[in-house]
């Protein structure tokens, strides 16, 4: 949302727009959740797991947002999305590994979760990047979890990041109420 927000509305400083992107996907997440909550095809355990700390790092990227001169957050913005193509590219075509290898892997892959769900928090909440380019990999290629599986889990996690972020932005008064009735609606 956020380039369709900054061309829709060039006055809006980024920090506005971040808060509107939060708003926005927070209404189409929920929709997510429910869905395939009724399906059952959460993991309820990892959302949770990566939820919390993505919602605490949100909380931060938003604060950087807030405090951040308007270039320096536009930059931001244009290397995460530069760095996410790489990432992209480079991974296409490789299949992901999904057998445990060490006793200890397990650990060691939910530790890596734990950290790509921060990294991804910081990211949503920092430019309004929908952190499930992160965390939709990690599920699948790390944790090993069937894509809609991943998918479904992360909206969960996701949700509570954006919902840390939007709380951030609206005590720095960056929520468009107009705007955010609409999303709801």
């Amino acid at each position: 949302y956020f380039p369709l927000l900054g061309f829709a509305y060039p006055e809006w400083a980024p920090a506005r727009i971040v808060a509107m992107t939060l708003v926005f996907s927070m209404a189409t997440l929920a929709a997510a959740v429910v869905a395939n909550g009724t399906k059952g095809l959460i993991r309820y355990d990892l959302a949770v797991l990566a939820g919390v700390p993505m919602a605490a790092i949100a909380h931060v990227g938003a604060m950087f947002t807030m405090a951040a001169n308007v270039r320096v957050v536009r930059i931001w913005f244009a290397i995460v999305l530069a760095a996410v193509a790489v990432v992209m590219l480079r991974r296409e075509g490789r299949p992901a590994s999904t057998e445990a290898k060490a006793p200890g892997e397990k650990r060691g892959r939910v530790a890596i979760l734990v950290v790509a769900a921060s990294a991804a928090g910081l990211l949503s909440g920092s430019a309004g990047i929908g952190a499930g380019v992160v965390l939709v990999p990690v599920l699948t290629m790390i944790v090993g979890l069937e894509t809609r599986v991943a998918v479904a889990t992360s909206s969960l996690a996701l949700l509570l990041g954006a919902s840390s972020g939007t709380v951030a932005y609206a005590w720095g008064h960056h929520v468009d109420c107009d705007a955010t009735v609409l999303a709801a609606w």
